[in-house]
């Protein structure tokens, strides 16, 4: 789908698309880049260390994404004790449950 409008859309539109569906690893020349297939006989090529510094950024920001809304709901969640001692019991339950399944196979 993205190969189609590859040539319409905004460089940073293709960017976010290709940093998240992966690309294939190959070599351009002596060095080791990874390259995205655009249309036939277009490339985007990255090199390998440049392409896994931005995903180990990506990672970053998604942990701390992540974090801030841990804290936001443990805010929550702090205030009504019953509501977290409720979900604790239930979360218990949910593992209790999966020690039986793997206990069976």
């Amino acid at each position: 789908m993205i190969r189609k409008f590859a040539k319409l859309l905004p460089y940073w539109v293709i960017m976010k698309c290709l940093k998240k569906f992966g690309g294939s690893i190959g070599t351009f020349g002596k060095d080791t880049c990874l390259y995205f297939r655009i249309d036939k006989g277009e490339f985007i090529i990255f090199d390998k260390d440049n392409y896994t510094r931005m995903s180990e950024n990506a990672k970053k920001e998604r942990e701390t994404k992540l974090q801030k809304q841990m804290n936001k709901l443990n805010k929550k969640l702090d205030k009504n004790y019953s509501l977290k001692e409720e979900l604790k019991k239930q979360f218990d339950y949910e593992e209790m449950q999966r020690k039986e399944i793997r206990d069976d196979e």
